[in-house]
């Protein structure tokens, strides 16, 4: 893993210190960017052994069965309960503890990473909240899913409409571009950005890339992502 070190501190932590989650934060950032490296090294080589494998045979090789994207109902209804949480406790229950996670970083954060510590802070707060806080945002929950069947028959969009749509959207493009890339032998970079209901309507970047350089996947776009 020399091409795609990792910070210097690569043990797994186990603490819940606000230090112990900034480093945290900052591994896991490091975690999924080595992660999209290898992935797109290994479609790199398993491409080019494809092709030479054929021009060697004179026969296509079949290509490698399609994944199909299947979504847990569970998780997606855990997480929007701990949105709900979010947006009614997190300045009184949560805000405190991020801010003091944040303060204590080594270095300075970039906004995916404070993003990192947010979730990673109210998600662990909801779960230690008392049954009776629990009730209620389990009962908005169901409350916002029939106002939402409401809607849909009016074919009304909502916010909650567009974070599910947003969240399912990297695996449908990566999918679709992973086969055209099979098929046309070239490498595609979708940039999208807008309003991301999660995050109070602040603006949010996304971007799909392939190349076959993963050393120049480290940071893409970086003058476009740090607007």
């Amino acid at each position: 893993m020399a091409m795609w070190p990792l910070p210097e501190c690569a043990e797994e932590i186990v603490g819940n210190s606000p230090e112990d989650v900034a480093k945290r934060a900052e591994q896991d950032v490091h975690y999924q960017m080595r992660k999209k490296q290898i992935e797109a090294r290994s479609n790199n080589n398993c491409g080019k052994a494809r092709a030479a494998m054929s021009a060697i045979t004179g026969k296509s090789l079949p290509k490698s069965p399609k994944k199909k994207v299947v979504y847990s109902l569970r998780l997606q209804h855990c997480l929007r309960a701990v949105q709900i949480y979010s947006q009614r406790y997190y300045k009184t229950h949560v805000q405190a503890a991020v801010k003091k996670a944040i303060r204590v970083s080594r270095q300075p954060l970039t906004h995916s990473q404070k993003l990192v510590i947010i979730n990673k802070l109210t998600h662990e707060t909801f779960q230690t909240e008392s049954e009776e806080v629990k009730t209620k945002i389990f009962t908005a929950l169901e409350q916002l899913r029939e106002e939402r069947a409401e809607a849909a028959q009016r074919g009304e969009w909502n916010a909650e409409d567009y974070l599910d749509a947003i969240e399912a959207a990297p695996a449908v493009l990566n999918r679709f571009l992973n086969d055209l890339a099979l098929q046309m032998g070239w490498w595609f970079t979708v940039i999208a950005g807008g309003p991301d209901p999660a995050d109070e309507g602040n603006i949010r970047t996304g971007r799909s890339v392939k190349s076959f350089l993963p050393s120049s996947m480290s940071h893409p776009y970086l003058a476009f992502t740090s607007v």
